[in-house]
């Protein structure tokens, strides 16, 4: 791929620094994960600023946070799991209009947890994801959006059937922006499945 003048660019380049623990509580009931990163790239594509028919290259994208991760037996029908992700991103670039990096959330969490109904065979579980403020390219704001999720499960015999609904309260919100002109993506309304399988 080459830039508006016909030159070449220089390839990626990415250092990558992760540290991490696991550890088990409450007769391994708990299992929790932790881990802290620090990534670099250099020579990053993207879209020229100016003119958007041809890429520049970043000239450096710093990213660091950490990620914990929970998982959880609260009792023997009961489950949970909560992962939470903070990304810290920087861009050092001598073009202001590049040290603009879009779509690029400082915090997502995560939940989902699950009950069964041994007697009937059956379970429910909910599920909530949330992802906080973002940018796009003009430096307009992404309003920050929480979406949830529901399923039930049933077996019958060798039959086992299953409902999911996403977006259960048909949340509008955007995942990601471009430029003012262009607009964002639109996450999707809710949706129902419906899937039915049979054990041979």
């Amino acid at each position: 791929m080459s830039s508006e003048d016909g030159s070449l660019f220089d390839p990626e380049e990415n250092q990558q620094f992760e540290i991490g623990a696991r550890t088990y509580l409450a007769n391994n009931k708990l299992n929790l994960n932790m881990a802290l990163f620090h990534i670099v790239k250099n020579n990053v594509l993207t879209e020229d600023p100016d003119d958007d028919d041809y890429n520049v290259a970043i000239g450096e994208i710093r990213s660091q946070g950490f990620e914990l991760d929970i998982l959880a037996d609260i009792t023997p029908r009961w489950v949970a799991n909560i992962s939470y992700t903070y990304t810290d991103l920087e861009v050092k670039d001598d073009d202001d209009a590049l040290r603009v990096l879009s779509n690029s959330p400082y915090n997502q969490l995560g939940l989902w947890t699950r009950y069964e109904f041994p007697s009937i065979d059956s379970s429910i579980a909910f599920g909530m994801d949330y992802v906080s403020e973002q940018t796009d390219r003009d430096e307009n704001t992404i309003k920050p959006y929480t979406i949830y999720d529901l399923s039930w499960q049933t077996r019958w015999q060798d039959w086992k059937f299953q409902a999911n609904i996403k977006n259960l309260f048909d949340k509008e919100y955007a995942i990601a922006g471009f430029t003012t002109e262009s607009g964002a993506i639109v996450g999707e309304r809710r949706r129902i499945y419906l899937k039915a399988s049979y054990d041979f």
